[in-house]
């Protein structure tokens, strides 16, 4: 009987440690963290506050002004955000874009969009259509842009910028820039703006003084803005690339132990899911974790 009961004891442990090694090879491993949605722009310029979201499909991490609107959607229904200081969008997996904030020129009029994409901008609202034309609510406007088409990519930051299927460089008509060819990324601060082409290479130029600038970057993979005046990129092996910063030898040296998963536009996130956004200072600090255990409400 007894030997019975030591044998028993002897399997239930057995299987305890067994389930305990299961759990944890099945765990999800943090290094494998990606970014399905980013981005942060500063809202209280006085004080340097930001508005942010971070996120993926099992939950995010976001600024207290954020979370109150968006506490009911499920993480993993959201494919892209964009902030604005005073508005922001949410761009949903059916297509459909939520709007939040201030309305007073209608800039949060979006229910009837079906988009692929989204931008923000004071006042004012942009997205590109299931058929590749461009939605615009908001604060009267003519620049041009209702008019593009067969658009798959916009940033904006009072003037605008995008690129179609065939890597085809559009702008808002108030802006005289050289015609870039090959164009895989493009983004603007409302200074300056960046592309990146086909070969990984990445050019700057000046809004205000036209003349195109090639960085001596390669293989870079992402591009976002940073701290109004600064360009970060990202290249295929996860080295963060710095321009125009003041400071760039501070940046690095913070940086040299992180990981970095994914820049977005003042800011960056580590393979650990932590948070980085520039300081008053221009230099990256930690100001939240992206959960990987939170669940999708569906």
């Amino acid at each position: 009987m007894q030997r019975s009961k030591a044998w028993c004891v002897l399997i239930c442990l057995i299987s305890i440690i067994f389930l305990f090694i299961y759990s944890l090879s099945t765990a999800e491993d943090v290094s494998t963290i990606r970014v399905f949605y980013a981005d942060s722009c500063i809202t209280d310029a006085d004080n340097w506050q930001y508005s942010y979201i971070v996120g993926n499909e099992k939950g995010y991490a976001a600024s207290p002004d954020i979370q109150q609107w968006i506490k009911d959607i499920d993480p993993a229904a959201i494919r892209q955000v964009s902030i604005s200081s005073d508005h922001f969008l949410v761009l949903l997996d059916d297509n459909s874009v939520l709007a939040y904030g201030n309305n007073d020129d209608g800039q949060c009029n979006t229910q009837d969009w079906k988009c692929t994409s989204i931008c923000s901008d004071i006042m004012c609202s942009y997205g590109i259509s299931t058929d590749g034309t461009i939605l615009y609510c908001g604060m009267e406007d003519d620049n041009g842009v209702k008019d593009w088409n067969d658009i798959v990519q916009l940033s904006v930051d009072y003037s605008v910028v995008g690129r179609n299927h065939d890597g085809v460089a559009f702008f808002s008509n108030n802006l005289s820039i050289t015609p870039p060819k090959d164009v895989r990324e493009i983004i603007t601060n409302g200074l300056k703006i960046a592309w990146l082409d086909t070969q990984g290479r990445v050019f700057v130029e000046g809004i205000d003084r036209p003349n195109s600038k090639e960085l001596e970057w390669t293989n870079v993979n992402e591009l976002a803005f940073a701290c109004t005046n600064f360009l970060c990129g990202l290249d295929t092996k996860g080295k963060l690339l710095l321009y125009g910063f003041p400071n760039k030898e501070v940046v690095q040296e913070k940086l040299k132990d992180v990981e970095i998963e994914h820049i977005f536009r003042n800011g960056l996130i580590d393979k650990n899911g932590d948070i980085y956004l520039f300081d008053l200072v221009y230099t990256p600090c930690l100001i939240d974790k992206l959960s990987v255990t939170v669940q999708g409400r569906r």
